[in-house]
């Protein structure tokens, strides 16, 4: 299964408490505030919200550790799991990695671009997909061989 470990001492900022992601209700609570940035992205008439769709149904199948040997790391093992909830079964692992190192991060940097092209630029929204931007960039990740290949 993939986890993503969270801690507090690892990443070079606060980014962490300022997200509320330090417990398991506020990661909970975390991922519903992006749902309705999607969903308020998508009744606004705008049209880059389907990554973010995509990137929190991925962060809600993850198992959450605490386990501060590993720091702020996501460990992927399970390229099924997310081929069946993010692709559909239409994808490969390597488009699956490519999507984790690269695409995740592009996806919401488009929302952000499209929230300054239209004035949305001093919206809470905007600020919390710059922060969770920011915890991406950070974020050590981590690509095992799965467990059904070992």
């Amino acid at each position: 299964m993939n986890s993503l470990n969270i801690t507090d001492w690892a990443s070079h900022s606060d980014i962490e408490k300022k997200l509320g992601i330090l417990t398991n209700e506020g990661f909970s609570a975390f991922m519903d505030k992006l749902s309705y940035i999607a969903t308020y992205w998508q009744e606004s008439g705008l049209v880059c919200f389907d990554g973010l769709v995509n990137i929190v149904k991925f962060f809600k199948t993850v198992n959450i550790e605490r386990d501060t040997r590993w720091g702020n790391t996501l460990i992927i093992d399970d390229y099924r799991e997310i081929n069946e909830t993010n692709f559909d079964n239409k994808s490969d692992e390597l488009s699956i990695k490519r999507w984790v190192l690269r695409e995740m991060m592009t996806d919401v940097a488009d929302m952000i671009d499209e929230g300054f092209r239209y004035g949305m630029e001093n919206f809470q929204e905007t600020e919390v997909l710059k922060d969770f931007l920011f915890y991406l960039a950070l974020m050590t990740i981590f690509f095992q061989r799965p467990a059904y290949m070992k």
